[in-house]
């Protein structure tokens, strides 16, 4: 299967540094501008399938792609950037702190109140992508979702550890990354996800 993998459009929240998590955010100007220029970029791939996360700035984002391929798009919860409980909504700079200060440590493994662990998440995104590699063998499939979405298809697929990818690989909005899948292993096309 070769993987066409593309995180959302910047929103207004990214530029103020806001934990959206499951909250839909709102594409920025700069945002816009991004998914059509993406949509350029894919408008030649062959493309058999498109899945999406159903958040508003993933939709929005994905439409654009989807203007230049014949295939529906599929949404689905299972692509969501990771749940962040109580810190949805509220500035970045409280969950690190709350790490800092010990409330919150545990690494990927800590399950925020109200939310998920980034283990919760990435096995999520794993159980939905071992099943397009069944479905969709030799075929071209685009998924978009989010960071978090990004650097557990990293931690699936180039074995690099979820931790490890968080800290070190930082994904560009409407950044793609491309993937050969064989045998749960990935070898990369192309990159310019990450900055």
């Amino acid at each position: 299967m070769k993987l066409i993998v593309v995180r959302h459009g910047e929103t207004v929240e990214n530029t103020k540094h806001i934990m959206m998590g499951h909250m839909h955010g709102t594409l920025s100007g700069n945002g816009r501008e991004q998914a059509r220029a993406v949509a350029q970029k894919l408008r030649k791939q062959r493309i058999d399938a498109i899945f999406s996360s159903d958040l508003g700035r993933a939709r929005a984002t994905v439409r654009q792609i989807a203007r230049y391929h014949k295939v529906p798009v599929v949404y689905t919860k299972a692509l969501r950037e990771q749940n962040y409980g109580i810190f949805q909504g509220r500035p970045l700079s409280e969950l690190i702190e709350a790490q800092e200060s010990g409330a919150a440590r545990g690494g990927v493994a800590f399950k925020i109140p109200g939310g998920e662990s980034r283990l919760d998440m990435m096995r999520r995104v794993r159980k939905f992508v071992k099943g397009l590699e069944v479905r969709y063998e030799g075929k071209t499939v685009l998924v978009l979702g989010h960071a978090g979405t990004v650097w557990s298809l990293i931690s699936i697929y180039r074995h690099i550890p979820l931790g490890k990818a968080i800290k070190k690989m930082k994904p560009r909005n409407t950044g793609v990354l491309i993937m050969s899948i064989s045998n749960g292993k990935a070898r990369v096309i192309r990159d310019d996800m990450f900055a």
